[in-house]
């Protein structure tokens, strides 16, 4: 299909710009402009649309969050800016993602714990909260484990698993642009998994043909119309 060619023209300058960004030393920099590759292909497909770096808050609790790599908010969002950063009230954003070169095991549970507290907050169980990776460094089996799939040696393939309770219950979305090749199955690393709110208990769907960035794509055009 004409638009898969074209997302898949994305995902891979992505990956192209990750590497080139790799001649920047200062880790934080380098983050940085990794995030803005990211969000210059968001508010370029999206007329009227913006992202922002920032902290999400609530009035009646008093709570806010750590400083966040990308929000979404609403069209009608009131933003407070400071410098280059953004004030959003936790009952307007509508995605908050995390960003990460090369994601660890930690770096999910630790999202996971933080998702379930940004939806405590006013207005903020509406939120979609996910990660976006370029690579990460667990085996594929095992982040896929924990999203409640086992690898199927027969159906050479992946397969939800009735018998794996997923240990993410807060983050609603992973994508992952890694295009290595698992060594242990032998599978393109990349994927796109997204919790199925049509289910009473924590079930997430996976999806492995590239471009998974297409998948990302339109869960940011669903979530904002």
């Amino acid at each position: 299909m004409v638009f898969d060619k074209f997302d898949e023209y994305v995902e891979d300058l992505l990956l192209a710009q990750y590497r080139v960004s790799e001649i920047v030393e200062h880790p934080l920099t380098r983050g940085e402009i990794r995030e803005e590759f990211i969000r210059h292909q968001i508010e370029q497909r999206y007329e009227h649309m913006r992202c922002y770096t920032g902290i999400i808050a609530e009035d009646a609790g008093n709570q806010q969050s750590g400083q966040l790599d990308l929000i979404i908010a609403k069209r009608t969002a009131e933003k407070r800016t400071l410098g280059n950063h953004a004030m959003i009230a936790a009952e307007d954003a509508v995605f908050v993602i995390e960003v990460k070169s090369n994601a660890t095991g930690t770096d999910f549970k630790n999202l996971d714990e933080r998702a379930a507290k940004y939806k405590t907050f006013t207005g903020g169980v509406e939120m979609s909260v996910g990660m976006f990776c370029y690579f990460y460094d667990l085996k594929m089996r095992n982040i896929l484990k924990r999203l409640g799939y086992a690898f199927d040696e027969e159906m050479d393939g992946f397969v939800l698993s009735t018998d794996i309770v997923p240990k993410y219950k807060n983050i609603d979305f992973i994508i992952a642009l890694d295009n290595d090749e698992d060594s242990d199955t032998g599978q393109s690393r990349a994927f796109f998994a997204i919790k199925d709110e049509t289910q009473e208990d924590t079930v997430f769907r996976l999806f492995q043909n590239r471009p998974v960035s297409k998948h990302f794509f339109k869960l940011i055009k669903r979530g904002l119309e």
